[in-house]
């Protein structure tokens, strides 16, 4: 079995850093590191790039606001935890 070293320590790194990554490619590493439920209901917003750090052990919740807020989205937060973004998406 081949396994990426980077891939697999990444997730053990006190912080978060996306450098102009899709958001699905965010949301595809919140759900690795956190073992959360994030749903995306519009495929226009998957491919909205995002540039943010999160360097002080931010909840799940604060980063997902953070992200939200850059590609004008809103999010909501199930009573078990999972979330679910919706929006327009970039422009």
């Amino acid at each position: 079995i081949q396994v990426d070293a980077k891939e697999e320590i990444a997730w053990k790194k006190p912080y978060l850093l996306f450098n102009d990554v899709t958001i699905q490619e965010a949301v595809e590493e919140l759900r690795q590191r956190f073992q959360a439920t994030i749903v995306l209901t519009n495929p226009a917003v998957e491919n909205c790039h995002v540039t943010a750090s999160f360097t002080h052990g931010e909840s799940l919740e604060q980063i997902i606001k953070v992200l939200s807020k850059i590609n004008n989205m809103e999010y909501t937060q199930a009573a078990g935890g999972a979330f679910t973004l919706t929006g327009e998406g970039c422009n």
